[in-house]
């Protein structure tokens, strides 16, 4: 899986580890992150 890096903030999304911080679980795919995911 890749990374995808943000290019307004610099925030790195790894679907691997995902965004626990705003309930992403580890293994959602970028595409696959809800709308309002920020």
């Amino acid at each position: 899986m890749d990374k995808y890096v943000c290019s307004m903030c610099g925030y790195i999304y790894d679907p691997k580890q995902g965004d626990m911080d705003s309930g992403i679980a580890p293994g959602t795919k970028f595409e696959d992150l809800p709308d309002n995911w920020k």
